[in-house]
């Protein structure tokens, strides 16, 4: 919206609310579509991945490990692109896999370690209030504990909370790097212009 609005610099939840209910039926269909044409090969894949290295299961951790982020960043971007740019499903299937192209290895490095900080911050999130959680029964006895339930409601709302905060960074890194990609178009478009004029 203020890519459209340059003029403004805040936008109103009611309008955000409004785009968001003329995106959800896209958003919608593009789950359908993709459970077919991406979700089933791409189970598949794994499938195959436990066949080739089915008994050696660091590298069956690897593989499968490299295979769920490029799923993420190949999705979110293929998402961003049909939902938010209006694309038909495959044209923006092939803009997406164009794109990827470029700067592949930033992209799935940065996608790489996102997920690593999502995935520290969110254990964290349940491992801390659980050990507090036992720490504080081991010490004051179960019968002690009963009293102290807000306590221990607190310390899971702060872990779900956490979780929930830091689920959201993937989201935001990859709108980044969609953005990154609609400026990279707008760039190209002035250089063009550029060459057109020399010409």
């Amino acid at each position: 919206m203020l890519e459209k609005n340059a003029d403004r610099s805040s936008i109103k939840a009611k309008e955000l609310f409004v785009v968001i209910r003329k995106m959800l039926p896209r958003a919608i269909l593009f789950g359908i579509i993709s459970f077919f044409i991406i979700l089933i090969p791409y189970f598949i894949l794994i499938l195959v991945l436990v066949r080739i290295f089915g008994h050696q299961i660091i590298l069956m951790q690897i593989a499968s490990y490299f295979v769920g982020i490029l799923m993420i960043l190949f999705m979110q971007q293929f998402m961003l692109v049909y939902v938010k740019d209006g694309l038909d499903y495959f044209p923006a299937l092939g803009k997406v896999i164009q794109e990827l192209k470029e700067r592949f290895w930033d992209k799935l490095g940065a996608t790489f370690v996102m997920n690593l900080i999502i995935t520290a911050f969110s254990a964290a999130g349940i491992v801390v209030p659980l050990v507090l959680y036992f720490t504080i029964m081991l010490l004051i006895g179960i019968d002690s504990l009963i009293g102290l339930s807000l306590l221990i409601f607190t310390l899971v709302l702060i872990g779900a909370t956490v979780v929930f905060i830091v689920s959201n960074f993937q989201i935001f890194l990859q709108i980044l790097i969609h953005l990154g990609e609609k400026e990279g178009e707008h760039t190209d478009d002035i250089d063009l212009i550029g060459k057109h004029v020399e010409e």
